[in-house]
């Protein structure tokens, strides 16, 4: 299987950059058979590289992508740890081992080493990889995996991938989140609850309020039907009706409490 051309731009961090930074593309096919390929990334300054691959240059014979960066790695029994996007930090304390996390909620990983701390945002294709964090013979990776062919369909968006370098007080976990929330807000695509409020008055109360769950009525867990239709699904048990939240509601507004959004569980058809 052979490479296509990569569009790759880059960006560099709040470190001296070395000479030259790098990628390690692993490409594997649907053979299994697996190409490597070291790619040179370009500077773009001195806190900011980004990677990108085109959606056109990706072999589509390939089952799986690993992007490594030549900085993203560590050995065992060196000073740090390596974050990834669902909370995870892990110290480099192994010989060997693995770690990989398919469902991602924040699409980020990082590292703090002895030689530099970075965070590492994903973009494209972003849902359709798994964060991995590896160690063999002492030696320390963390990248992603993007599934090509697992995905069940081709490619439909560039990969890209920026890598930013973080110094001084930031050079640490709660750097890499306050830095990603930067980026977040500058993009507009998060708002501030603050902002949010301003067009939503019904926000702005529940912002204020106690939130109080009641449960109104559920089915067996865990279910003896795993695929359930109206006509085979479990009995629906019910613990409080409508009115009986009612008369709740009112004795919390009897005795005295100005603000409380309910959220009730179960109320729908089949406890849903």
């Amino acid at each position: 299987m052979k490479v296509k051309s990569v569009c790759l731009m880059l960006i560099a961090c709040s470190h001296v950059l070395l000479a030259s930074e790098s990628v390690t593309l692993r490409i594997k096919g649907v053979d299994d058979r697996e190409t490597i390929r070291d790619v040179e990334l370009k500077k773009i300054s001195d806190t900011h590289l980004q990677f990108v691959l085109r959606v056109m240059d990706i072999p589509r014979n390939a089952k799986s992508i690993e992007v490594v960066a030549n900085f993203a790695k560590a050995r065992k029994g060196d000073d740090g740890y390596f974050v990834i996007g669902n909370g995870l930090l892990g110290k480099f304390t192994r010989e060997k081992g693995s770690f990989s996390l398919r469902s991602i909620p924040l699409p980020l990983y990082g590292m703090k080493t002895p030689n530099r701390t970075f965070v590492a945002v994903l973009s494209g294709l972003e849902h359709d990889c798994t964060l991995e964090a590896r160690a063999k013979s002492g030696v320390y990776e963390v990248f992603p995996r993007y599934l090509i062919k697992d995905m069940g369909f081709d490619p439909y968006e560039d990969i890209k991938i920026d890598f930013y370098m973080l110094t001084g007080s930031d050079a640490n976990y709660s750097g890499m989140g306050r830095l990603y929330r930067e980026l977040r807000l500058e993009s507009a695509v998060v708002k501030p609850l603050a902002e949010r409020v301003k067009k939503y008055p019904l926000l702005d109360y529940i912002s204020q309020s106690m939130e109080v769950r009641a449960r109104l009525a559920w089915k067996p867990v865990p279910s003896p039907i795993e695929y359930q239709t109206r006509d085979n699904e479990p009995k629906v048990t019910a613990y409080i009706t409508f009115d009986r939240m009612k008369q709740v509601v009112a004795a919390a507004k009897k005795a005295g409490i100005q603000k409380l959004q309910f959220c009730l569980a179960g109320w729908n058809i089949g406890g849903d």
